[in-house]
């Protein structure tokens, strides 16, 4: 069984082996189904024609959740986890399922996030199959192609519902030719021991996105400071509704200056294709990242209703203005209230409240 894997690779290479019966594949994208079937049959070698393979176009949890199937083994072939729906595929939810269609003697491999980049989510990820009793062993590569592109090694899992022997492992033989897997680099792979630990644990795609934000805990180049400041700012980012900030903002692009409005222009129009990018311009992205911070404080200062969960209040009348909407937690009445005695500035000192209002604007206009 393949979840995901559209792409028909991680197929081809399970049905080079004699002893494979069945294959079944489960991947929510029509789209990168039917590119392999044509333009990337040469590559995947028209794996989706083999008579021994059954392709099921929905969701990977879908598939689980109704299928009866047991599995020998499962493969998760998935993206890498940066919006909550695909963090949702490495939850303890998850895992459950997969636990449910292995066999007794199955095994579970899953790619998953770089342990020198992301040590506490691969931590976590190891963790939560230990938790769920999918004896996890962890291996790790170091794959040229992501090495290229700044990823660092990257780390896998082997599951299943009894241990596996590391024995077996380094005494595995196959007649199947692989270009790069070899006994030597499999046993290399195996030298990655962690910790058995009850801490962070995945059950929520919440836990993994804010795992796969801590710092990395050593020293790096002040190139790669602003790389992975980039990247995670990027990755909070997918996980929002920005064309409701963009709708938002355009709603009072009047109050704003020309050059400004020429400037949202251009980020309404890049940002969407930043975040869909897979291969990162710094330089680019560091453009746009700071033309969407120019026009949040613009818009801010111009228009000072709920941004920053500020509120508003008119300090001649002693009448205030609280907007009935509150899009985040940190929009509670109690932060827009005009009562409030004083803020507490960034070195903890209780500083005195102080009321401004823009010139030319209407709270209720811009409520």
């Amino acid at each position: 069984m393949i979840l995901g894997g559209g792409d028909g690779l991680a197929l081809r290479e399970i049905l080079k082996y004699r002893r494979c019966a069945a294959a079944d594949l489960a991947d929510h994208d029509p789209d990168v189904i039917e590119h392999a079937r044509t333009t990337f049959s040469q590559l995947n070698c028209r794996a989706f024609d083999d008579r021994r393979v059954s392709v099921f176009t929905e969701d990977a949890e879908s598939y689980l959740r109704r299928s009866n199937e047991l599995y020998d083994l499962i493969i998760s072939d998935f993206t890498f986890p940066n919006t909550p729906e695909t963090a949702r595929l490495f939850t303890s939810d998850f895992f459950i399922r997969i636990g449910d269609r292995l066999s007794d003697t199955g095994i579970f491999s899953m790619n998953t996030v770089s342990p020198t980049r992301h040590d506490k989510a691969y931590q976590a990820i190891f963790n939560t199959l230990n938790e769920l009793k999918l004896n996890p062993l962890p291996l790790k590569f170091s794959i040229p192609s992501f090495a290229n592109h700044g990823y660092g090694q990257w780390g896998f899992f082997f599951g299943s519902r009894t241990v596996i022997a590391l024995s077996e492992l380094k005494n595995w033989k196959t007649k199947v030719k692989t270009r790069f897997i070899r006994k030597d680099r499999l046993s290399e792979s195996l030298n990655s021991p962690l910790t058995i630990s009850d801490s962070d644990i995945i059950r929520t795609p919440s836990d993994m996105l804010n795992l796969l934000g801590v710092p990395i805990p050593f020293n790096v180049s002040p190139t790669q400071i602003d790389r992975d400041w980039v990247v995670r700012l990027l990755n909070i980012l997918r996980s929002m509704d920005i064309g409701q900030l963009f709708d938002e903002v355009n709603r009072r692009t009047e109050h704003l200056s020309a050059s400004l409005q020429e400037q949202f222009r251009y980020l309404r129009k890049e940002l969407p294709l930043l975040l869909k990018e897979q291969v990162i311009n710094i330089e680019r992205a560091g453009q746009v990242l700071s033309v969407l911070m120019l026009i949040i404080i613009a818009v801010n200062l111009l228009c000072p209703d709920n941004m920053y969960a500020k509120g508003y209040s008119s300090g001649s009348s002693g009448g205030s203005f609280i907007s009935q909407e509150q899009p985040t937690l940190f929009h509670s009445k109690a932060l827009q209230m005009a009562t409030l005695a004083y803020a507490i500035n960034m070195q903890g000192k209780r500083m005195p409240k102080s009321r401004s209002r823009c010139s030319g604007t209407n709270p209720k206009k811009n409520r």
